[in-house]
């Protein structure tokens, strides 16, 4: 990854934590600050990740990426009470979840230990995996799934 896509990923954060901050405390430029950072981070930072990891034949990290994308895009629309956000974060979690995490902690399962792959890494990647898992699951139980409309329905 360039140095201008770093530099991309790393000023979006920022905006988005500023942004979020100003909203807690309801200070004006809330909403431009974190609708600059999050859509830069979306659409721009994003995105150049996905194709770096395309580039390197990494599709399945590349897909995951691209529902860790939807995801944002949907608490974003959710916080802008734009259209369709309850759709976005509710598909996302949902394959993310029963579909994207169980397929990662079976290739770790799978996963040979060698030297450049040694116990402890495959531990770390575990951890991850099981955090991920947890933290899924707590957003999904949070999700009312009588109340996500059809992508079908006008809003």
């Amino acid at each position: 990854m360039s140095k201008i896509n770093s530099k991309i990923g790393i000023i979006s954060a920022i905006i988005i934590f500023i942004g979020c901050i100003f909203k807690a405390f309801h200070l004006k430029g809330a909403t431009a600050l974190f609708l600059a950072g999050n859509l830069s981070f979306s659409i721009v930072f994003i995105p150049a990740i996905i194709y770096n990891l395309l580039d390197k034949g990494k599709i399945f990290n590349s897909i995951c990426c691209f529902f860790f994308c939807t995801v944002m895009l949907g608490v974003t629309f959710k916080i802008m009470h734009w259209p369709y956000a309850n759709f976005l974060i509710t598909w996302s979690v949902t394959v993310s979840l029963f579909l994207l995490t169980p397929i990662y902690l079976f290739r770790l399962y799978k996963s040979c230990v060698d030297e450049k792959y040694n116990l402890d890494d495959k531990l770390e990647d575990v951890f991850i995996g099981v955090f991920i898992l947890a933290s899924l699951s707590m957003w999904y139980l949070m999700i009312d799934i009588n109340q996500i409309p059809s992508p079908y329905s006008l809003p």
